[in-house]
C-alpha cells in the first residue's frame, strides 16, 4: 500500500457520514464522486448509471494523473459498466500484460486507439465498427505521447 493510499484509509476512517473530517474545520466530501461537496457531481451523472455501453472503453492512465485528487478515472468508474482502467508509463505488448489484451478484445472487440497523430484516422458519428474497444490515453499531452510512442 502506497502512501497516498494510507493516508486516504487513514482519512476515510475518521470521516463522519458526510466526509468531513469529524473534529475538524476540513470541507465536507462526498464519497460517491469522490468531489468536494460543494462541487459534487452526482446530479449530473446519467440517469441509471453506471451505463453498460456496446462500446468498451479501455483508459491508459498516467500514474501522476492517477494520483490527481480530481482524476477522470473516479467519474468514468461511476458512470461506465464496459471498463477497463490501466494505470502505467507505457502501453504494454502482448506478451507483457496478456490478461489486459485478452480484456480488449474479450467477445471478439477490435481495437481503436483514439489519439491525435500524423496517420488518424477521423472517426466519423456513422461509422459501423460493430464491437469496439475505444482505448484513450489520460494524461497531459508530453506524458500521453510518451506514453503511445
Amino acid at each position: 500500500m502506497s502512501a497516498i493510499d494510507e493516508a486516504t484509509d487513514a482519512w476515510e476512517a475518521d470521516c463522519d457520514s458526510e466526509g468531513s473530517a469529524a473534529g475538524t474545520d476540513r470541507r465536507p466530501w462526498c464519497k460517491s464522486c469522490e468531489r468536494p461537496s460543494r462541487i459534487c457531481l452526482c446530479n449530473s451523472l446519467p440517469p441509471g448509471a453506471p451505463l453498460n455501453t456496446k462500446t468498451r472503453v479501455a483508459v491508459l492512465i498516467h500514474p501522476k494523473e492517477a494520483k490527481r485528487a480530481l482524476g477522470t478515472a473516479p467519474l468514468l468508474q461511476l458512470c461506465l459498466q464496459n471498463l477497463v482502467l490501466r494505470v502505467g508509463y507505457s502501453f504494454p505488448e502482448p506478451e507483457e500484460d496478456p490478461e489486459l489484451h485478452s480484456r480488449l478484445v474479450e467477445g471478439g472487440y477490435s481495437c481503436v486507439l483514439m489519439c491525435p497523430g500524423p496517420g488518424a484516422v477521423e472517426l466519423l458519428p456513422d461509422a459501423q465498427l460493430g464491437l469496439t474497444t475505444m482505448i484513450l490515453v489520460d494524461g497531459r499531452w508530453p506524458q500521453a505521447k510518451a506514453m503511445v510512442s
